[in-house]
């Protein structure tokens, strides 16, 4: 692979399917249960609403094990690759909140919505409009700047960018040698 493919490209996307896995699980699980009329049944569960609600949301984020562990794969592989060494508890911290938020969205639009094909549709068009249009907010307010080094025009752009969107927060944290 060229250098850094693995940090800028197949890092992002494998935390994308991680997001998504947790996040869609998370959409279906009270949404699901009011469809079946199995949520009743549930309330009656000694404990409270707060404690299914937490189970619901921990149960969704670990569906996404196996995704979360390819991803440690591919981030390690990445450190071979041209990925600084230094960027790896950033790239940890950065999975664990893009992950976190996209649970926690998924089990909100559960929560909100009658039926789990509403939820899980209405989770894609957030999660899609979010990373799209951060991406293209990014590419318009961005800075070329002349590199001297290779007489070439670099692309830079803004921090906030780095912070809100998943993809580009990845391709940033991988360092090219």
């Amino acid at each position: 692979f060229p250098t850094g493919t693995f940090g800028t490209w197949i890092a992002p996307i494998t935390l994308l399917l991680v997001m998504t896995s947790t996040g869609l699980s998370a959409a279906t699980t009270i949404a699901r249960e009011r469809q079946k009329m199995t949520l009743i049944d549930l309330f009656m569960i000694p404990g409270g609403r707060k404690e299914i609600l937490v189970a619901k949301w921990l149960g969704a984020f670990f569906k996404g094990t196996w995704p979360a562990v390819t991803l440690l794969f591919v981030v390690i592989l990445s450190f071979f690759n041209g990925t600084s060494v230094v960027a790896f508890p950033a790239i940890i911290i950065g999975a664990l909140v893009f992950t976190v938020f996209s649970t926690t969205l998924g089990l909100w639009l559960s929560v909100k919505t009658r039926n789990a094909l509403t939820a899980t549709t209405s989770w894609m068009l957030i999660m899609s409009l979010g990373i799209c249009a951060t991406m293209l907010m990014a590419d318009a307010t961005s800075q070329r700047v002349p590199d001297p080094k290779t007489n070439t025009n670099v692309t830079i752009y803004p921090e906030w960018a780095r912070v809100v969107n998943p993809a580009m927060s990845y391709a940033s944290l991988a360092v090219e040698n």
